[in-house]
C-alpha cells in the first residue's frame, strides 16, 4: 500500500490505544488488514477467515465454515493465550462481546467486518457493549477506501491516518487505558480432614484406572496406535469419505489391540485388531446435528484386517492435526465427574476446592484422583463431560454403553478436530462389542 501503517500496530498496542480493527468489504480494506497482519511476524498470532488464502505466511489461519464459527474458534484460540487474534467475518457473525473481552484481557485483536462498507453499524453495536472502565479499548476503523483511524465506542475520532499517534492521556475523555493489575493467586486451603475422608470414602468404589497415551513423532508403521496420520485400511478399500459432503476424512484415532493395556484389549471382538475413528473436517460440509452418534460426517469402526493406506488425499478444513504415534500408556487413577458420582452439596463444594488445588499444583498425590476425571486424550477410566453426562444407549439392545476413549479437541494432536473445541467419546456396548459410537459436545 502507498501509505503503510504497520508501525502503528506495535505503537498503538504498547500505548493502549486500540483493541479492534474494523474494515469494510472492499479489496483495499482487505489489503489493509492483511498488511497489518504481516507486521505480526514473530508474535504468537492466530487468524480466522472463510478465505484462508492470501494471508502472510507467518500467520496461522484457521478456515471458518462448516461446524466452525468465529465464536467457537476464538474460544478455542483464547485457551492458547495468543498475543494477537486476527479475523475476517460477516458483520452479523462477529461476537462483539467476546472480541471486547479479548482486548480487556490483554490480547491484541484485528478484525475485518466483511459486508460493512463503513464503520457506523459496528460502532453503534460496540456502543451497546458493556465496557470495563479500567480497560477501554479503542477501535481502528478502515473504510472502503482504506482510510484508517482510531475511534472510541461512541464514534468520536481519536486518530486519523497520517496524523501523529495520540498519547494515552490525550484519548477521548474516557480516561487513559489502564491495564488490569496482575492476578495474585492466594493458595487454596486444604480440605478439612473429616471432609476429605468423607469424600474419599464416597468415591472409593468408583476409582478406575485410566491410560494416558505417551506420544512420539509419527513413524512409517501404519499398523500402530496413533492420533492422526496414515492408518490401515481394509484390503482394497479406498480412503474413507464423508457420508454428507463426500470429502476425504482424515484419521483421528487408531488403536491397535496388540499395543493396548490388557484392560482395553479384552474389549475387542474376536479377530478384531484395530479401532479407528475418521472425522470430516471439510469447511464445506453441511452435516446436520454433527455431535449426534448417527451423524454421517465420521467413520468409527473395528477393523479385523488391514493394509497400509495409500498416501492421504488433501484434506480441507479447520483441524490442526499434528499426527503422533502412541508409543506407550501411562497408567493413572481417576474418579467420575460430580454428576456421575451423585455427590451431596457439601462434597461437591469440597471437590471444587480440591480441583483448584490440583490445578494450582497444591494437591497431594493421594488427593489428585479424587478431583475427578482427567482432560485430554485417554483410554478407559471415566469420561470428562463438557456439558451434562452423555451416556449413550446401545442402538441394538438399549443398554448403557461403556466409555472407551476420550478425544480432546481443546489441546494436543487433535486440536480443533470438531467445532473448534470440545471433548468427544468413543463408547462400546458391553454385550455387543462390535457396536461402537462416537459423540462429542463443545463447551
Amino acid at each position: 500500500m502507498s501509505d503503510p501503517i504497520e508501525g502503528v500496530l506495535g505503537a498503538a498496542l504498547s500505548r493502549g490505544c486500540f483493541g479492534l480493527l474494523v474494515a469494510g468489504d472492499d479489496g483495499a480494506a482487505r489489503a489493509l488488514v492483511r498488511d497489518l497482519a504481516g507486521a505480526l511476524e514473530g508474535a504468537h498470532a492466530l487468524g480466522f477467515s472463510r478465505d484462508p488464502d492470501g494471508w502472510p505466511a507467518s500467520l496461522r489461519v484457521v478456515a471458518l465454515g462448516g461446524e466452525v464459527t468465529l465464536a467457537q474458534g476464538l474460544r478455542a484460540a483464547l485457551r492458547q493465550d495468543p498475543d494477537w487474534l486476527v479475523a475476517e467475518a460477516p458483520t452479523a457473525d462477529l461476537p462483539l462481546d467476546l472480541l471486547v473481552t479479548a482486548t480487556q484481557t490483554g490480547h491484541g485483536v484485528l478484525v475485518r467486518a466483511a459486508g460493512c462498507p463503513d464503520e457506523r453499524p459496528l460502532v453503534e453495536a460496540l456502543g451497546e457493549v458493556e465496557w470495563a472502565a479500567s480497560a477501554f479499548p479503542r477501535v481502528v476503523v478502515a473504510d472502503a477506501r482504506g482510510v484508517a483511524r482510531i475511534v472510541a465506542a461512541d464514534g468520536a475520532p481519536v486518530w486519523t491516518r497520517g496524523a501523529p499517534l495520540p498519547a494515552p492521556e490525550r484519548a477521548t475523555g474516557h480516561g487513559r487505558f489502564v491495564p488490569p493489575p496482575p492476578l495474585v493467586r492466594e493458595p487454596t486451603p486444604p480440605l478439612d480432614p473429616d471432609v476429605l475422608e468423607r469424600l474419599r470414602a464416597r468415591l472409593a468404589p468408583h476409582v478406575r484406572p485410566t491410560f494416558v497415551p505417551v506420544l512420539a513423532p509419527p513413524s512409517d508403521d501404519a499398523a500402530r496406535s496413533r492420533l492422526g496420520g496414515r492408518p490401515l485400511l481394509a484390503p482394497g478399500e479406498v480412503w474413507p469419505r464423508c457420508g454428507d459432503c463426500g470429502a476425504p476424512m482424515p484419521l483421528a484415532v487408531q488403536l491397535a489391540r496388540a499395543e493396548l493395556p490388557a484392560e482395553a484389549a479384552i474389549a475387542f471382538p474376536p479377530g478384531a485388531e484395530h479401532l479407528q475413528l475418521f472425522y470430516c473436517t471439510s469447511d464445506a460440509c453441511g452435516v446436520t446435528d454433527p455431535a449426534s452418534p448417527g451423524a454421517r460426517n465420521r467413520l468409527l469402526r473395528i477393523l479385523d484386517r488391514g493394509e497400509p493406506a495409500p498416501a492421504p488425499p488433501g484434506f480441507s478444513g479447520v483441524t490442526r492435526l499434528a499426527p503422533q504415534d502412541v508409543v506407550g500408556w501411562e497408567r493413572r487413577l481417576e474418579t467420575p465427574g460430580t454428576e456421575d458420582a451423585d455427590l451431596p452439596d457439601d462434597l461437591r463444594e469440597a471437590r471444587w476446592r480440591l480441583a483448584d488445588r490440583v490445578a494450582n499444583g497444591e494437591a497431594t498425590p493421594e488427593e489428585v484422583p479424587l478431583a475427578g476425571p482427567l482432560a485430554g486424550q485417554k483410554l478407559l477410566g471415566w469420561p470428562m463431560w463438557t456439558q451434562a453426562p452423555g451416556w449413550e444407549a446401545c442402538p441394538r439392545c438399549g443398554e448403557r454403553m461403556t466409555f472407551v476413549f476420550q478425544v480432546d479437541a481443546n489441546q494436543g494432536p487433535l486440536e480443533m478436530l470438531f467445532a473448534a473445541d470440545g471433548t468427544g467419546h468413543v463408547s462400546q456396548c458391553p454385550a455387543h462389542p462390535d457396536v461402537v459410537v462416537f459423540t462429542w459436545a463443545c463447551g
